[in-house]
């Protein structure tokens, strides 16, 4: 019982951030990125747009569109900036279970014409019309 209490111990000593694991599923996604970043793992020019396209896809992917945070993030941006957000925001799966479970991949401006109204639409194509992209939402 003795050597197995020891050998515990050292395993735990070797592999002590096995113990950690668990709390990646509590832990919010951007708390453990900004801990990264601060770390140093991350560049923040690029974590910054990537960011943002995150928080534009959770605004629009759980139920109910925030659209104030959406119109929020994405007014203080300029156009080189807005094509790195939707650079950085790619193709996500659109529907229940994504694009894998009988869903379909959209990209960010797919997305907009889901899940905002015509009025918003119209906000949304004022401030990305300085991005000099092609806009079909």
């Amino acid at each position: 019982m003795m050597k197995l209490g020891k050998t515990l111990i050292n395993i735990l000593k070797k592999h002590w951030w096995v113990l950690l694991l668990p709390l990646l599923f509590f832990i919010p996604l951007d708390k453990v990125k900004s801990l990264v970043k601060s770390i140093g793992g991350y560049s923040t020019k690029v974590d910054k747009y990537l960011s943002i396209a995150e928080t534009l896809y959770s605004a629009m992917a759980a139920p109910g569109t925030d659209e104030y945070l959406m119109f929020t993030i994405l007014k203080p941006l300029n156009g080189d900036e807005l094509v790195k957000v939707y650079d950085a925001f790619g193709n996500k799966g659109y529907a229940l279970g994504g694009a894998f479970f009988g869903g379909y991949s959209l990209d960010l401006f797919g997305w907009f014409n889901k899940e905002l109204s015509r009025e918003e639409k119209t906000q949304m194509r004022n401030i990305w019309a300085k991005s000099g992209l092609s806009l079909s939402f």
